[in-house]
């Protein structure tokens, strides 16, 4: 039954944001003693995470995945976020996660992945390379670029490629040359 399901995972979350605010409350007390008794009792964050991750993995509890996804975003675990994105097939959420946190490498790999049955995430990823600020070198963007370039069978047209990366206004030409150049000879 889907309700117990859902009605265990709420209590490990409840459990996870009372460590979290009796720890955040110990913090800020002076008393040795009292934070050595507390946290032998309480169990860490980090472990009721662990705890909620495997409840999400295990086959036999059933539970409402939309539900669940909602439980996890308000309760800002991350790392069930990500599951749930990859479990339900929304590929854009995770990528717009791995985005939010700034992981390039993350974003590529899940471009790379799923970039074939879905090339929206092409797009999304590259707004976002053309965007950053922090990569002088625009490295990320032009490995996306050369995949793109080496992809027959991607339906993105080469006209809406240069048009979003014609937005970014300090993006060198340099940059975006070389697949130009490709898609020209095609």
């Amino acid at each position: 039954n889907p309700q117990i399901g859902n009605t265990l995972l709420e209590m490990v979350l409840s459990d996870t944001a009372a460590s979290q605010t009796k720890s955040s409350l110990e913090d800020e007390d002076d008393d040795e003693a009292t934070k050595a008794t507390s946290s032998s009792v309480q169990p860490t964050p980090v472990a009721n995470e662990a705890a909620v991750l495997a409840l999400l993995d295990n086959p036999r509890v059933k539970y409402d995945e939309d539900h669940a996804l909602i439980l996890m975003q308000m309760h800002g675990l991350k790392q069930g976020k990500r599951y749930l994105y990859q479990k339900l097939h929304m590929y854009h959420m995770l990528l717009q996660h791995h985005m939010e946190e700034g992981d390039d490498q993350a974003v590529l790999d899940q471009v790379k992945q799923h970039g074939e049955s879905n090339s929206n995430l092409w797009l999304l990823a590259l707004k976002y390379f053309s965007d950053k600020k922090d990569d002088p070198s625009y490295t990320s963007l032009q490995t996306l670029l050369g995949w793109m370039d080496g992809l027959p069978n991607l339906q993105i047209p080469p006209l809406q490629v240069v048009s979003i990366l014609s937005q970014a206004r300090d993006l060198p030409l340099s940059v975006v040359r070389q697949y130009v150049i490709n898609q020209l000879k095609q």
